[in-house]
């Protein structure tokens, strides 16, 4: 099954062009443009990653992380800004349950490393998830 991304970014081209960045590399991809879109498109999705604007026209997006997390805490979100990964939001953001920050400034290849660090951290989780249910699956066999 293809990992779902979800991409969150109040600039209709920024959407598209992560859209087409991440379905190129094997992704499922579903945009919101807004806060309210995120809570619209959420429920009974299941995430393997989200690109996050910091900025959604005026809306304050790390605010979207609780929403985000509460369903899957290990849920690598990426922020995507035009703020520099040095600034005082990308420590603000990890301290929030962001994965990382990334700038809008950087190259797309800089965005893909990230990407490719934090899945392994969700590979890792979602194998130990399923070898915790094995032994539970095997005594309810019996």
């Amino acid at each position: 099954m293809k990992p779902h991304a979800l991409v969150v970014d109040d600039e209709a081209i920024i959407c598209r062009v992560l859209k087409t960045f991440l379905t190129k590399r094997g992704f499922r991809v579903t945009t919101a443009q807004s806060s309210a879109e995120v809570h619209r498109v959420l429920p009974g999705q299941h995430l393997d990653l989200v690109i996050l604007d910091a900025d959604l026209n005026g809306e304050y997006g790390l605010g979207l992380l609780p929403t985000l997390l509460a369903a899957s805490p290990r849920l690598p979100v990426v922020v995507y800004s035009g703020v520099g990964a040095e600034s005082e939001l990308a420590g603000l953001a990890r301290d929030k349950g962001a994965f990382t920050l990334v700038s809008k400034v950087d190259s797309l290849d800089v965005l893909w490393a990230e990407i490719q660090r934090a899945l392994p951290a969700l590979e890792k989780d979602s194998a130990a998830a399923a070898a915790a249910t094995k032994p539970a699956r095997a005594a309810a066999r019996r």
